[in-house]
């Protein structure tokens, strides 16, 4: 996120502190609840106060962050929509919308972004690109 209100640049890199699938169960403590519709699995994540840094979690973050709910299309199994809810009452909302590429990899689309902190409101969009795949990465490219 760019050009952010002052108040809500803890959200600016909220992509770098999320983490990622492989590294959640190490940062939040997962458990399922039941959701409002039998087309999707609603997970809620409360961050663990403990949690390691590697995946760009920024501690100062995180423990603003009082938990999060993720919705996951029971068929397809790709996230839908997700909240934040943050401990002074603030929120980001994300719906996903995901697209099949090369006929065999679901990946986002297009998210759909709400964030409300105090006195403060903004929405965005984030449309991703054309994907390329499995392409020639150069060894030069990695550091030793």
């Amino acid at each position: 996120m760019t050009d952010v209100p002052s108040m809500a640049k803890q959200f600016a890199e909220v992509y770098g502190w999320v983490g990622t699938p492989q590294t959640w169960p190490s940062i939040y403590d997962i458990s399922l609840v039941p959701a409002s519709s039998s087309s999707v699995y609603e997970l809620r994540g409360t961050y663990k106060p403990n949690a390691p840094t590697h995946a760009g979690l920024d501690k100062a973050a995180g423990s603003t962050l009082d938990h999060v709910l993720l919705d996951v299309d029971a068929k397809t199994f790709d996230p839908t929509h997700v909240t934040w809810f943050y401990r002074n009452g603030s929120t980001i909302v994300m719906d996903v919308t995901s697209q099949v590429v090369e006929g065999k990899y679901r990946l986002p689309e297009r998210e759909n972004l709400t964030l409300n902190i105090p006195g403060e409101h903004a929405t965005g969009v984030v449309k991703y690109g054309t994907y390329q795949t499995n392409i020639p990465i150069a060894d030069s490219s990695f550091s030793k």
